[in-house]
């Protein structure tokens, strides 16, 4: 997976940027002007002014002198950080050097200071590999369900295979998880003529396998409750969390996303583990206590303030350089004149001002993801977003020139304007990220009040009224709603219960969620669960 892959949060998909390209049929004069924009590099360099204000790092430059982005980040991200502490050297020893097919290169093992696995050892795969294709088609949907609720092992032997033959390089990134750091240096790659194609270009080999081995550990504990194995299903369960927990804290948004989904997965499996082994008390101690020590989530601030800043300030280098074309970025593709056109205006273009307009924008969202409030935090971050939105739904390579004829056309001018479109074109939609936070401590908070009512009912035969009387022996205080900032809602409905946070949109939908029909977006848990329905 790219980096420029993150379509449901990035504002425009940028996999469509492409290396500056000349029109077969550009008169000579025109192509002499796009080589010389192609070849800016060491101009460039010339003309940067290395501080915290332009180009943020100093002292970390590439073979022309630019600053060097991504040493940056793995610098900032790895420091200090031994391969024996580091969780994902154990991660690319259970998944080889070639996790998504492609081999990784040396340089990417060097920078983990682990030995470059063999190509031949023996790896984790995805379910399904080996399989013949119509039978893998075959088994998909059931595989879709067995890490939703218990399946018996007789009914697919396919599935127990699977986990059979993964079992050792799973155990290997279940115990890498444990480990206190993890860093995935990021190793862009390298073009034709020996330049690297930037941060927004690299590789996040891991990140689909993750996924894969989160569904290995709650499918293989669904079959063990299956099974009547508590503890290994509950193992199961916590090595799942841990997962999530260690992909989360990699230096990229992606990174960050696709571990809370994985948390999420894990909590819903041990939702189905209440409902279907009904602890007693003791063991809900225990259970409790395995919870609490999970690690807190966080948010994704570093991701934001450090790696996405780089990503940004990197591509304001490769555009000016000449490896991505703004034109690319453009939601109007311009006319062949207006392309060269911006391509002239470009050449004297402050691009200092542009990354110092960059780092402003970011210095605001940095401000506003640490307030305290959620809510606080959303109004401050849609502020800057429906600035940023104003500026893109008027970009076009046109208008680019006549603003820039405009203002006179000078360096800082067009600086200032090149620096505001390419934030508005750039930057991820970061409300949604830290609407993902979010969702991730509501869902931490549901999951731990849902053992606190099991423990009060293994030693009251019954769920209390109301949530305040679990206070104080079983909570400190009942958690709250962290979108509304409300109580949450929380009924008996029988001989179960029912509670709820009103969730993204901060609507209460009475309790129905996604998987419900019609379906909500409030944050649920309901015991007993309801019988899954067969599906004509």
């Amino acid at each position: 997976m790219k980096l420029s892959c993150l379509l449901l949060v990035v504002i425009v998909p940028l996999h469509c940027l492409s290396p500056l390209s000349a029109q077969d049929d550009e008169p000579a004069a025109r192509k002499a002007a796009v080589d010389n924009f192609r070849g800016r590099g060491e101009l460039l360099a010339k003309s940067l002014v290395f501080s915290e204000e332009f180009t943020r790092i100093t002292d970390v430059k590439t073979k022309e002198g630019l600053p060097d982005y991504p040493a940056a980040v793995n610098r900032h991200f790895g420091k200090g950080i031994s391969p024996e502490q580091n969780g994902a050297v154990a991660l690319y020893q259970a998944l080889g050097p070639a996790p998504e097919g492609t081999r990784l290169s040396d340089k990417f093992f060097e920078l983990l200071e682990m030995p470059v696995p063999a190509d031949d050892g023996k790896y984790f795969q995805h379910f399904g590999v080996g399989l013949p294709v119509e039978k893998r088609r075959e088994v998909n949907d059931r595989y879709s369900e067995s890490w939703r609720q218990p399946w018996a092992e007789k009914d697919f032997p396919e599935l127990a295979q699977w986990l059979r033959d993964n079992e050792k390089p799973v155990d290997i990134i279940v115990k890498g998880a444990m480990l206190p750091h993890y860093y995935s240096p990021l190793v862009p790659p390298i073009d034709a003529n020996g330049h690297p194609g930037g941060l927004i270009a690299t590789l996040l080999p891991g990140i689909q396998q993750s996924r894969a081995i989160a569904r290995y550990l709650v499918s293989r504990a669904m079959m063990n409750i299956e099974k009547g194995n508590v503890d290994h299903a509950w193992r199961d369960l916590i090595a799942c969390h841990r997962v999530g927990e260690m992909i989360g804290r990699g230096p990229t948004l992606i990174e960050y996303l696709v571990g809370t989904a994985i948390t999420q997965i894990a909590t819903h499996g041990q939702i189905v583990f209440l409902d279907r082994v009904q602890p007693a008390a003791a063991q809900l101690a225990q259970y409790r206590k395995d919870l609490s020590s999970l690690r807190p989530i966080k948010s994704a601030v570093e991701q934001v303030a450090f790696t996405e800043r780089m990503m940004y300030l990197d591509s304001v280098v490769q555009i000016a350089c000449g490896r991505i074309e703004f034109n690319d970025l453009d939601v109007s593709p311009p006319s062949g004149l207006e392309g060269f056109a911006t391509q002239l205006a470009m050449l004297s273009i402050d691009w200092n001002i542009v990354m110092r307009e960059g780092n402003r924008i970011y210095d605001r969202f940095d401000t506003s993801m640490k307030l305290e409030s959620y809510q606080d935090r959303r109004k401050a971050m849609m502020k800057i977003e429906e600035e940023l939105k104003l500026v893109r739904n008027n970009v076009s390579a046109k208008g680019f020139i006549l603003a820039a004829v405009t203002e006179g056309s000078t360096g800082k001018a067009i600086g200032k304007m090149m620096g505001n479109v390419l934030s508005a074109l750039l930057l991820p939609a970061l409300s949604a990220v830290d609407k993902a936070h979010n969702r991730s401590v509501q869902n931490r908070e549901n999951l731990l009040l849902a053992f606190a009512l099991a423990d009060w009912k293994a030693q009251h035969d019954s769920y209390p009224e109301t949530l305040n009387e679990l206070v104080p022996d079983f909570v400190s205080m009942p958690p709250g709603d962290a979108f509304s900032e409300k109580p949450l809602n929380y009924r008996r409905e029988g001989d179960g219960f029912i509670f709820y946070s009103d969730g993204v949109n901060e609507i209460d939908e009475n309790g129905q969620s996604y998987d419900d029909e019609p379906r909500g977006d409030d944050l649920v848990i309901r015991l007993p669960l309801r019988q899954p329905q067969n599906k004509e």
